[in-house]
């Protein structure tokens, strides 16, 4: 409870100072493009990724491909953040993470996870809505929340509150992270001790026939 609290003060306190900045000091450069704001997105989903990473290190099977998907969903945040193409970063990094490289790239990971749940962890799909009421879960949906309304007031044209949603999207996703870093079975915690529930393909066991 006093890591939630701290995490709310500080997001709070982050909110007030770049209102106080932009509302009442004019400094209306911090939304646009690859300003403050936009770059504390990005800081954000890199933390987020490593935190999944850290948890992904962790686990084993089912619960290893859930941290796998959450990592792949960081990275893609960060990817939709950052303009790799305009970055003075070397050119096979520019190649793969930049333009249509990095569309290809993402899809191929993307569809490897999709097929990877398909072989060998499709049995737990009866599982799922235990997984999204977890707390983590709830932290990743209203982050998720918050970048489609970042999207509408794009659409409408409002860039200050489009990045101001956007920013706290990012920092509820990034808190979620911190707590799958800290307890890297929570997100599983639920359906563990569900009857049946196994991180392995289950067994299919022959019928016995008496003759």
């Amino acid at each position: 409870m006093k890591r939630v609290l701290t995490i709310l003060l500080a997001a709070l306190g982050l909110n007030a100072a770049i209102l106080y900045a932009v509302l009442w000091q004019g400094q209306v450069h911090l939304y646009e493009e690859n300003e403050l704001i936009e770059n504390l997105q990005a800081v954000c989903y890199i933390g987020a990724t490593f935190f999944t990473l850290w948890a992904l290190l962790q686990l084993k099977g089912f619960e290893r491909w859930l941290a796998g998907v959450f990592t792949f969903a960081n990275v893609a945040f960060f990817l939709r953040e950052v303009d790799v193409a305009e970055m003075d970063i070397a050119p096979m990094v520019n190649f793969f993470f930049g333009g249509m490289s990095k569309d290809i790239l993402m899809t191929l990971v993307f569809l490897a996870l999709v097929a990877r749940f398909a072989v060998a962890f499709r049995h737990h799909l009866r599982e799922f809505w235990q997984i999204v009421r977890s707390r983590i879960s709830l932290l990743v949906i209203g982050g998720c929340l918050l970048l489609a309304l970042g999207s509408f007031c794009e659409e409408v044209e409002m860039p200050f509150m489009e990045e101001l949603a956007e920013l706290n999207g990012a920092l509820l996703i990034m808190t979620a992270a911190f707590f799958y870093a800290l307890s890297p079975r929570e997100l599983t915690a639920k359906v563990a001790t569900h009857p049946g529930w196994s991180e392995s393909r289950p067994v299919r066991v022959k019928p016995v026939t008496l003759s």
